[in-house]
């Protein structure tokens, strides 16, 4: 049975706990409510969320709602509640959360529970730094808004000391030099700085105080805006200062007629102020022509001016009228002694022209004396001459007579081409008719071009004068036949290159004589170093020799080789042969050179199938680098074609890993470097992969010169990664010239493009302009030195510009009207750049119409010797020279030394003389220079030749790929040489230095006997840290233990990780890499990149990066998008050393920040660079 009246219990709705607390990183907390006592019933009770220190929205977020319970429910409810977990310190805060509204007879037990969120952050005692980087303020100011501000956090209490120093004084200007600012916890409001400002009587300029911060306290730093300027301008006035005014004559000329009498009109002004009164004094000075007392009165006197009067005064002077005839007269006046202050003006000196009012009466003449022509014509078989006339105009007064002869500038020969060069012609009283010269042309048998005598008047007398034209040029025309041209024929091989079997036994390589065959000529052939056959193993024969044919004989001449059929699998060879030293007036033609391809007969051996019953092994891959060549043997160009990409090499055969091949020209080559073609030689290169055929970059120079066809001859040599030549390693360029021959007034230009002189007070006389390929008519042509000469004009030398002039028929070499100057001060090698222009009479200038004269220094002590000069090749006849060198090297305006220790990356000069043998003495040449380079970290020895541009080209000690340093050099008794200025090694080094000359016969002179040797030795870089590698095949970087140094320097100083500077001044930064022992030996490119952020114009801050540069080989600097693939190399195909130098910049950098990052980069794609530590420059205007 159930009960009548049973009890209910709705139950009682409460919290478990009435306090609880979690850390703000657990983002949600869960608080329970019970419903207990029973469960009659539905129930249910609101809830919500009340701040405490805890604000909803930043430390939780808010929540209210309703839980409900259904009857017989006793489970309990959940309330979620969002913790907000900030970056803020605030301790630990809380909120509560509360019950209310319980419905369905329900209780209330623990209605209440508090929550505490425990803070999980530390504390942040913020960054103190002033408001602004500059301030202004007037002396009579008495607020100033100088402001400290906290920033990024407010715990704890803080302080910071200040200081204020600068041009302006504490005590006179300001009070308050120092003093410290404090924050109490919790307080980020701006503190301002104790500073008051004098408000003195005294005129002042702008003064300035520089405010620091220092010394915080509390656990606060200070940053970003750490200094900052107070600019204090003063607000008194400067009493004026009285201006007396400036005086001077009103015009520099003026003019009068002699009747004019009293004469007011030259005036004095008083200008630029009036204050108080001024004077001046006038006269007249001993430089005027007119006489006192006779032609003028008034000479002197003085000006005055009251206080006040700036209205303009005259002088007194009177012009006496007299009777005589006079010329133009003239007074010249001066001022002088001014007073009241005042000053004279510009316009000190004024011209009276005085003009004569009388009539002369005529006075009888006696005339003047001119040729009749300036120009006659003759032929040599005319005789007797009558009509070379003088003429008597203007006058027929009295006896006069002249003289006459022919000058030295006449290129015809007295008593062998004429008589009677020289006489007197006289004319009587009252006779003006014209006369004749007495002159008789000798016709002989002579064939002679066109000559010239050249006549002048000379010594008049009876009163006559001399009249353009004084002078007169007769040209005679020669009648005589010229005898017929030699033509003894050019020598040229028949073809560029042959193939052959091994097999093929005996071949016959034959020379041509084309073009004539008048007497007898010879011509040398020889093998080149770069043939890859071998003589004896490969083939018999050849070698060297002399073709000789007789006079009359054009047929072809043979060489025969013998190939060796050997049994041994050989890729193809080659034997490249080469004329040489034609003789007998033969010339040498194109081709010079030609290259036998040896194709192999050999076959390998067969592969043998492994053993069924055996394992196989796995061999080895095998790598086919591949094979380089020239696309062609030859290539054909117009001068005007420019930029040429024709000429191409192509990798054949296999394209396993880097290769490179460098390229050159040789000595065969007929064009000429810088005024035919730029871009002879460098170095090509394929990736692992890449079988593209690669391109010379090659630009052809349109001269205006008229010209034969030229050929540049290229080879290929030193093949790298494994690549092979093939049969094609040397190719032909032939040049078309664009001009027609039509010079025949000639060319103009200079002797040699280079010119050395040493230091001293003495006249240039072999600085020569040549005329070539024609001489008639009359032609100029002007000089002056260009812009980019660095010798000084009036310092180091006289003589920057003139005008050379040649007669018609005239082909002599002219000397530039060029002194040098000698100083005291020790200096580098000077240049003076000259350049021909202008050119008159229908003459052209040819290529080489720029030269350059480089002055070296002989201040300081005398150079070193370095013994006599040795000779190659000796043969028979040239090794008896005899010539003494010296030099030495230098850095820091020290003397020369023959031996000296540099630095890495150390600018050098190096220097040296030669006193030439005597047979040599003005003979064309180039100077070569060779440097033997022994590294240290490698211990690899290279050799490297300078080229004309100072660039340092490695040299395969082939000499038929030997550049010159400088070209075309007339050389002299005693020859300076400007060996090299710059950085010679970036790495420590030993470095043997050799130089001499080279002479068109291919013999060469140099310092055999002993180089300069300079030693290159390390200094000690600032660490920089572990490197970083990236771009890892697969992503997976396998160990890198590289350290990275480096750092930047200016003026010499000690180098820094971090430095500032100004942008004129000139900055050194360099590195160097202790490579990680695995990557030691590797194949890498050597990388530069900087990141640069430009300065904002109105403050000093720095910026995030905002664009990156990469540099290349050319140490130019160009834009980088940051993607690997783009990203070029600064130096290519680098054997990696174990302590690896890198010399990233030398020069001046622009207004920004700079952030520098180098490194290498593995031929697997492999980057290490300094990701640890960059080097920091900052360069601002202070």
């Amino acid at each position: 049975m159930e009960p009548i009246n049973p009890v209910i219990h709705h139950g009682q709705l409460q919290f478990a706990v009435d306090r609880t607390s979690m850390t703000e990183n657990q983002r949600t907390l869960s608080l329970l409510v019970k419903r207990a006592n029973g469960s009659d019933g539905p129930v249910s009770v609101d809830y919500a969320t009340a701040n405490g220190s805890a604000s909803a929205g930043s430390d939780y977020t808010a929540q209210n709602g309703t839980l409900t319970w259904n009857p017989t429910d006793e489970g309990a409810k959940a309330i979620h509640l969002p913790i907000t977990d900030d970056l803020d310190f605030e301790g630990n805060e809380t909120f509560t959360v509360t019950l209310s509204n319980p419905t369905g007879d329900a209780t209330l037990g623990t209605s209440q529970v508090t929550v505490e969120i425990v803070e999980n952050d530390q504390p942040n005692p913020g960054v103190l730094q002033f408001s602004a980087p500059t301030y202004t303020a007037s002396e009579g100011d008495h607020t100033l808004n100088l402001t400290v501000t906290r920033t990024g956090g407010q715990n704890g209490a803080v302080s910071v000391e200040y200081l204020a120093n600068g041009t302006a004084t504490t005590g006179s200007d300001y009070t308050g030099e120092s003093g410290t600012l404090t924050w109490a916890d919790g307080d980020n409001a701006a503190k301002s700085l104790n500073i008051q400002l004098i408000d003195d009587a005294d005129v002042e300029t702008t003064e300035t105080l520089t405010l620091r911060l220092l010394n915080p306290t509390g656990g606060a730093t200070i940053s970003g805006q750490t200094q900052a300027t107070l600019s204090i301008t003063d607000n008194d006035v400067v009493a004026p200062v009285p201006s007396p005014g400036s005086l001077q004559f009103a015009a520099s000329t003026y003019t009068a007629l002699e009747s004019e009498g009293e004469f007011n009109s030259i005036t004095v002004t008083r200008s630029g102020g009036s204050d108080g009164e001024v004077t001046v004094q006038y006269l007249a000075t001993a430089e005027g022509s007119a006489t006192a007392d006779s032609d003028y009165t008034g000479a002197s006197g003085t000006l005055t001016w009251p206080s006040g009067d700036m209205s303009a005064k005259s002088l007194s002077i009177n012009l006496i009228d007299d009777a005589e005839v006079e010329v133009l007269e003239t007074v010249k006046f001066t001022l002088s002694n001014p007073t009241g202050g005042a000053n004279l003006g510009s316009q000190t000196q004024a011209t009276l022209s005085i003009t004569d009012n009388d009539v002369a009466v005529p006075v009888p003449t006696a005339g003047s004396l001119q040729f009749a022509q300036a120009n006659y014509t003759a032929k040599e078989e005319d005789g007797e001459l009558q009509n070379l006339m003088v003429n008597r105009i203007g006058g027929s007064a009295g006896v006069v007579s002249v003289q006459y002869f022919a000058t030295n500038e006449s290129t015809a020969t007295v008593n062998s081409d004429y008589t009677s060069a020289s006489n007197t012609l006289t004319w009587a009283d009252g006779d003006s008719s014209a006369k004749p010269l007495n002159f008789n042309l000798i016709d002989d048998n002579e064939v002679e071009v066109l000559e010239t005598v050249k006549f002048t008047l000379s010594t008049p007398t009876g009163g006559a004068s001399l009249r353009n034209p004084i002078q007169t040029t007769l040209s005679i025309t020669d009648n005589d036949v010229v005898a017929p041209v030699q033509r003894p024929g050019i020598l040229q091989f028949t073809a560029s290159s042959l193939s052959a079997n091994e097999s093929d036994g005996t071949l016959n390589i034959t020379v041509t004589r084309t073009d004539g065959s008048d007497g007898q000529v010879s011509v040398q052939y020889d093998t080149a170093g770069a043939s890859t056959a071998t003589t004896g193993s490969d083939y018999t024969g050849g070698g060297s020799g002399t073709l000789t044919w007789s006079a009359g004989d054009d047929s072809a001449k043979s060489l025969n080789i013998i190939l060796i059929d050997d049994a041994q699998v050989e890729a193809t060879e080659i034997i490249l042969f080469t004329l040489s030293n034609a003789s007998g007036g033969a010339t040498l033609g194109s081709p010079v050179n030609t290259t036998i391809s040896i194709t192999d007969n050999d076959v390998p051996p067969p592969v043998v199938m492994p053993d069924p019953g055996t394992t196989p092994t796995n061999p080895e891959p095998v790598t086919e680098p591949g094979v380089l060549q020239f696309a062609a043997a030859g290539f054909e160009a117009d001068e005007k074609d420019g930029e040429f990409k024709d000429i191409t090499v192509t990798r054949s055969g296999g394209s396993d890993g880097v290769v490179s091949v460098q390229y050159l020209t040789t000595g065969e080559s007929t064009a000429t470097a810088n005024s035919d073609y730029t871009g002879a030689s460098g170095t090509l290169k394929w990736y692992h992969g890449d079988t593209k055929p690669k391109t010379l970059p090659l630009t052809i120079l349109d001269d205006k010169e008229f010209e034969e066809t030229e050929t540049l001859q290229f080879i290929l040599s030193k093949p790298t990664g494994g690549a092979t030549l093939g049969s094609q390693t040397q190719a032909t360029l032939s040049i078309t010239d664009n001009e027609t021959e039509t010079a025949t007034a000639g060319v103009l230009q200079f002797a040699a493009s280079t010119y050395f002189v040493k230091e001293g007070n003495r006249e240039l006389k072999h600085l020569m302009v040549n005329r070539i390929g024609g001489k008639d008519g009359a032609v100029s042509v002007q000089y002056l030195t260009t812009g980019d000469s660095t010798a000084t004009a009036g310092s180091d030398y006289t003589g920057a510009s003139g005008t050379l002039t040649w007669a018609d028929g005239d082909s002599k070499p002219k000397p530039l009207a060029v002194t040098l100057l000698e100083d005291e001060a020790i200096e580098n090698a000077e240049t003076v750049h000259f350049k021909l222009f202008d050119v008159t009479g229908s003459a052209e200038l040819g290529r080489l119409a720029d030269a350059k004269l480089i002055i070296v220094d002989n201040e300081g002590e005398p150079l070193p010797s370095l013994g006599k000069g040795s000779a190659i090749p000796c043969q028979p006849d040239d090794c008896d020279i005899t010539a003494v060198f010296k030099g030495g090297a230098l850095v820091n305006g020290l003397d020369y030394q023959s031996t000296l220790s540099i630095s890495p990356s150390e600018l050098i000069s190096i220097i040296g003389e030669i006193e030439v043998d005597a047979t040599h003495v003005d003979q064309n040449a180039d100077i070569l220079v060779l440097i033997q380079s022994r590294l240290e970290s490698s211990e690899t020895e290279q050799f490297l030749m300078v080229d004309n541009q100072l660039r340092l080209i490695e040299w395969g000690l082939e000499p038929a790929t030997l550049v010159a340093a400088q070209e075309e050099l007339l050389l002299v008794a005693n020859q300076p040489v400007a060996i090299y200025q710059g950085v010679l090694s970036e790495e420590p080094a030993e470095l043997l230095i050799y130089f001499g000359y080279r002479l068109e016969n291919g013999l060469i002179v140099f310092n055999g006997e002993q180089p300069i040797l300079v030693h290159v030795e390390r200094d000690e870089l600032p660490s920089l840290g572990q490197g970083t590698a990236i771009l890892c095949p697969n992503d997976k970087c396998g160990p890198v233990n590289t350290v990275f140094r480096g750092g930047a320097s200016v003026a010499d100083q000690d180098y820094q990780t971090t430095l500032t500077l100004s942008p004129n001044q000139p900055i050194s930064i360099t590195g160097e890499i202790a490579v990680s022992a695995n990557h030691v030996g590797s194949k890498a490119d050597l990388l530069i990149v900087a990141g640069l952020t430009p300065l904002s114009k109105d403050t000093k801050e720095v910026p995030p990066v905002e664009s990156f540069y990469m540099v290349d080989n050319q140490k130019q600097a160009k834009l980088w998008d940051g993607d690997p693939a783009t990203l070029v190399a600064a130096k290519n195909d680098v054997t990696l050393a174990a302590t690896q130098p890198i010399a990233i910049y030398q020069g001046e950098l622009g207004d920004g920040n700079y952030l520098i990052y180098f490194g290498y980069r593995l031929e697997n794609g492999t980057v290490v660079f300094n990701g640890e530590q960059t080097i920091n420059v900052l360069v601002r205007k202070e």
